[in-house]
């Protein structure tokens, strides 16, 4: 019982990683910043210092924007896929060095994606628009990110419901599988129903996007750093 309390404990982490946010800044430089950030990655060969920099500039914005409790549920969501590349690294090259720079673009991918979800999500689609992408796939981008919040919900209440019953661990799977599957189908029907009832249309959110504040130049500026770090330490 105890280890599937931990286990939906896991997975209330991810339910927070994945929330909606808050966040005012501009998309737009947002994205400038991570499309900076792993294209220089990229073009350094991951060095282990270029994603020490990313990593730092998204942390220390989401600690500004007092998103700590985001960036401790980042770093449970981070350390599953952390040790199994970084073991798969370890033993196809038998490198240490290759198994650290594993191991920190995983956590790079991750504390830039805490940025980007709690951004507002009208300001998401505003920048989707302007970005000349249709309407109907920006919903849908968003609606499969949300998904991923509320299932991650899901499976860890029905975790927690299962393992107030003692049964035997297999019997205890097999329900909590059972139940998620069942759980994720009617989710699925409903968001169709409603999207279909509602009759979706395509609407402009290109508005949304406000002026260049404080938040916009920090981004500005960390791009800038970075495309600077990459170009004097190659």
């Amino acid at each position: 019982m105890m280890k599937e309390i931990k286990l939906a404990g896991i997975f209330r982490h991810v339910e927070r990683f994945t929330a909606s946010g808050k966040d005012s800044a501009d998309p737009r430089f947002v994205f400038l910043f991570i499309l900076t950030s792993f294209v220089a990655i990229n073009l350094s060969a991951f060095s282990i210092k270029m994603m020490l920099l990313v990593i730092a500039s998204s942390t220390i914005y989401s600690i500004a924007m007092r998103n700590i409790r985001r960036v401790v549920s980042s770093i449970f969501v981070a350390v599953p896929f952390i040790i199994f590349f970084s073991v798969s690294s370890f033993i196809i090259t038998s490198d240490h060095s290759s198994m650290v720079r594993s191991s920190l673009f995983i956590f790079s991918i991750i504390s830039v994606s805490a940025v980007m979800l709690n951004l507002q999500q009208k300001k998401i689609l505003a920048t989707l628009e302007f970005f000349r992408l249709p309407p109907k796939i920006s919903m849908s981008l968003l609606i499969a990110i949300r998904l991923l919040n509320v299932y991650a919900r899901d499976f860890t209440n029905i975790i927690e419901i299962h393992a107030i019953n003692e049964r035997k661990r297999l019997e205890l799977y097999r329900k909590i599988v059972k139940a998620t599957i069942s759980v994720m189908v009617l989710r699925a029907i409903s968001i169709s129903e409603n999207l279909y009832l509602r009759r979706y249309e395509e609407h402009s959110f290109s508005g949304d996007l406000g002026k260049i504040g404080v938040k916009e130049i920090y981004f500005l500026i960390s791009s800038l750093i970075v495309f600077l770090f990459f170009l004097f330490s190659s």
